[in-house]
């Protein structure tokens, strides 16, 4: 009963993992013209000043030396005076499908789907960011004060481990399913500390903490929240504190949308993140660290995680629409020249906190003096994303790989070294590698003073019938008319597949009913540039119909798929 109510609940995500931009305000999926433009024909920007945060109450910070934080009364976080299913899990009232000629539902690029907190760093201290980033990043600063640990290391590579740039082909690999039955699963992640632990988030509001020495794991479900799965709304991802023991260290961290508007290309949304504490079975509201109105109720973003350095990190998506709202889209709540390459809103932007001192940007973070002078608001780190809805750091050497949703043409993946600082990523005078002048994307064309925009690792067309003769790089055909997003994965550093260490592993949102999306693997060379791609990972384990909404990563290293769709999670094996 539970895998029907996953796989019709998936139904309510709309565009959340679309290729195609998405505007107009009558609550349906406007899809690319023939011509690759945008199909509204509004005016120009009714307001272009850029949206910020909400005004809330400055949260009380945690005490120096206080692990643990407050422990408030309030069960559970902001209760919005909004239509929703309260409590999210099972048994909600399931809402209504995707509207006539939607794509079917998953995290995106006309959209959002969710945000996520991977595997946090381990014990071993990371990498503090230094020097300058590259195409487009600038001098990250003084280092930071770290407030956790860095990347686990390995003990070195498996025998018979791949070498990067080899040209050696990956091992016959194969899904084995580990957890069955979760309602819309959007995100896992497992304590560095606790690898037979797992967190699985649900899209519908509910946390559960899994025993995986169980056969089949046990759960507990440590906090339902508050949330709605209408338009593109919903719980996207959790992250836990790198010490996290669930005994001197119990914080974890949320981030999800208390509020949902009443169309997906409405106002009347917010995201918000949120610190939780985990005492036993249950999971209580300590703090909110971040919140903000969203202009339209796609491109959420949502992600969040602990970096290298010890930070945490929270993504945002551009604020929805499309062309990021400026031009003849007239949308409010987006800048003149889009949000993404606006400084002064924290919207297609990759933030950076200090969670004991969540109101003080950490040094290393974006100033003004890294952009001309111009006005920045301080907890940008990167900027210039459209929809970076799945992230993460090599577990190893703490280099970020994002994957950002495109909109009419590119789909991409990025990558930054370790030691690169703030950087600007280029949408919305951008997409992929095409200015926006000569593509869909809004006609956006200033980047901000100081900085041009770093180049994607890789990129492939949204729509495999066009994109290619813009620039797009790679022809990915995956069965269906049309890709449907990217999804960011993961550099496997496992020891049980040698064949695939230091591979990046991603896939697409393929959203063609009937079809399927592959797996793909990347390496990223010493001189930051793709070698050794793989078109289809895993050839004999794909599920007609799959909706994989993220991967996922244990404190070990290995990999793991999250199928929305069917409502489980399957460890990635040697065949």
């Amino acid at each position: 009963m539970l895998r029907v109510l996953g796989r019709l609940s998936v139904l309510s995500l709309g565009v959340v993992a679309c290729g195609n931009s998405s505007d107009g305000d009558t609550g349906t999926d406007v899809q690319a013209s023939p011509t690759g433009t945008d199909s509204s024909t509004g005016a120009q920007p009714v307001n272009p000043t850029p949206t910020g945060p909400v005004t809330t109450p400055k949260p009380t910070t945690t005490p120096a030396g206080n692990t643990n934080g407050p422990t408030p009364t309030t069960p559970v976080g902001p209760t919005p005076n909004q239509p929703m299913n309260a409590g999210g899990g099972p048994g909600n009232t399931t809402p209504p499908g995707p509207m006539p000629n939607n794509p079917p539902p998953g995290p995106a690029a006309g959209g959002a789907g969710g945000g996520g907190g991977e595997t946090p760093p381990g014990p071993t201290p990371g990498p503090t960011p230094t020097g300058t980033g590259t195409g487009g990043g600038v001098n990250p600063g003084p280092t930071p004060d770290t407030t956790g640990t860095g990347p686990a290391t390995p003990n070195g590579p498996p025998d018979g481990a791949y070498v990067a740039c080899s040209g050696d082909a990956p091992p016959k690999l194969k899904l084995t399913t580990i957890i069955e039955d979760v309602d819309v699963p959007i995100y896992a992640t497992t304590p560095e500390k606790d690898p037979n632990t797992m967190f699985v988030v649900s899209r519908s509001g509910d946390l559960r903490r899994y025993d995986l020495t169980q056969d089949p794991p046990t759960f507990v479900s440590l906090v339902s929240l508050n949330t709605s799965v209408a338009n593109e709304c919903g719980f996207f991802s959790v992250a836990i504190h790198p010490n996290y023991d669930g005994d001197t260290e119990k914080r974890i961290y949320l981030s999800y949308m208390p509020t949902c508007p009443g169309s997906i290309f409405s106002a009347g949304g917010s995201s918000s993140l949120d610190e939780y504490i985990v005492d036993g079975d249950t999971a209580t509201l300590s703090k909110n660290l971040f919140m903000i109105d969203q202009p339209q109720g796609n491109h959420n973003g949502g992600m969040v995680k602990f970096g290298p350095d010890g930070f945490l990190y929270y993504g945002l998506g551009d604020g929805g629409g499309g062309g990021d709202g400026g031009g003849s889209l007239g949308k409010d709540g987006h800048a003149a020249n889009g949000n993404g390459q606006t400084l002064t809103t924290p919207l297609g932007k990759i933030l950076r906190f200090d969670i004991d001192n969540p109101e003080t940007p950490p040094g290393g973070n974006l100033t003004s003096a890294d952009v001309g002078g111009s006005d920045v608001d301080g907890r940008i780190f990167h900027w210039g994303l459209r929809n970076p809805f799945r992230w993460s750091f090599d577990r190893l050497t703490g280099d970020l790989y994002i994957g950002d949703v495109g909109q009419d043409t590119c789909e991409e993946v990025d990558f930054l070294p370790v030691d690169a600082g703030p950087t600007n990523f280029g949408w919305s005078a951008r997409e992929g590698t095409i200015p926006c002048a000569t593509n869909t994307c809004g006609g956006h064309t200033v980047f901000p003073d100081g900085t041009t925009p770093h180049e994607p690792i890789f990129t492939y067309p949204t729509d495999k019938n066009k994109g290619m003769d813009q620039g797009c790089s790679q022809p990915l055909s995956t069965g269906g008319a049309t890709n449907g997003a990217v999804i960011g994965g993961y550099v496997y550093r496992g020891s049980k597949i040698p064949g695939m260490y230091g591979r990046y592993v991603f896939t697409d949102f393929e959203r063609k009913t009937g079809s399927r999306a592959p797996i793909f693997a990347l390496t990223a060379g010493s001189d930051g540039k793709m070698c050794d791609f793989v078109a289809d990972l895993i050839p004999s384990a794909q599920i007609p119909d799959q909706s994989i909404s993220s991967f996922a990563e244990d404190a070990n290293g290995e990999l793991y798929v999250i199928n929305m769709t069917r409502g489980e999670i399957s460890r990635i094996d040697p065949e």
